[in-house]
C-alpha cells in the first residue's frame, strides 16, 4: 500500500517531466540520430531520477502510512462503539423522560381529582 501511495505521485511527476523533455527534444531542429541519442541519454537519466525519488518518498512516507493504516480501523471501531453507547443512553433517557412525564401527569390529575373531591 505504501509503495502505491507514495510511488504513484512521484512516478507521475517524473513521467510528466520525461514527456516534457522528449517533446522539447523532438521539436528542436537536430538530425534524427542526434535526437535519438539524446533521448536515450535523457530517458536513462530521468528513469534513474524517478526511481530515486520514488524510493525516497516510500522511505519517508512508508512508516507514516503504515502507522495510519494500523491505527485508523481500531479508532473507527472505537468511535462506532461509543456512538452505539451514546445512542443507548439517549434512548434510555428518552424512555425515562416519557415515564416521568407520564407519572407527573398522573400525579397532577390525581391531585386535581383529590382537590375536586375534597373541595
Amino acid at each position: 500500500m505504501a509503495k502505491d501511495s507514495g510511488g504513484g505521485f512521484s512516478t507521475g511527476l517524473i513521467l510528466g517531466a520525461i514527456i516534457g523533455t522528449v517533446a522539447g527534444i523532438l521539436m528542436a531542429p537536430k538530425p534524427g540520430s542526434e535526437t535519438r541519442s539524446e533521448l536515450i541519454e535523457k530517458s536513462d537519466y530521468w528513469r534513474e531520477k524517478a526511481e530515486n525519488l520514488s524510493e525516497l518518498v516510500v522511505e519517508r512516507l512508508g512508516p507514516t502510512l503504515e502507522t495510519v493504516r494500523d491505527n485508523v480501523p481500531p479508532t473507527i471501531e472505537n468511535m462506532k462503539s461509543r456512538d452505539r453507547m451514546v445512542l443507548g443512553i439517549l434512548e434510555s433517557s428518552k424512555e425515562e423522560r416519557t415515564r416521568v412525564l407520564s407519572s407527573a401527569a398522573t400525579e397532577e390529575q390525581f391531585s386535581d381529582l383529590k382537590d375536586n373531591l375534597l373541595g
